[in-house]
């Protein structure tokens, strides 16, 4: 039952999460998050907020694969990035690569259980 309640909270969090990136994501309005240590500090941001939001994705929709989650999420960081040619922010590529760098770091962390088992079967 409990799990059952996760998964709620987690639908609520990204649905949420994701209304406030489309919006901000596109708008001229949009808060500079920037952290001011070093110049590609927002790479960080990038990095850690498509990792976030993968992650509740796969405890909000756990009836949908793993694989199919992440592909999903990188197809949408690539859409964002695309989308942002024609709107007044900038897109970058090295945005998309610390995007892609979240998903992959959930990733790993998803399947390390699993090719542990395997390697351990295996060997």
């Amino acid at each position: 039952m409990f799990l059952a309640g996760c998964t709620w909270i987690a639908r609520i969090s990204l649905l949420s999460t994701s209304a406030a990136l489309l919006v901000f994501s596109f708008a001229e309005f949009a808060p500079d998050v920037r952290v001011t240590m070093f110049k590609q500090s927002d790479k960080i941001i990038h990095f850690i907020a498509t990792g976030l939001i993968t992650a509740t994705s796969l405890i909000a929709l756990p009836r949908i694969r793993a694989n199919w989650l992440f592909a999903s999420a990188f197809a949408i960081s690539v859409f964002i990035e695309v989308a942002q040619l024609f709107s007044p922010r900038s897109a970058d590529l090295v945005d998309l690569a610390a995007s892609a760098g979240g998903i992959l770091a959930v990733a790993v962390v998803y399947y390390a259980p699993v090719l542990r088992s395997k390697t351990l079967e295996s060997g």
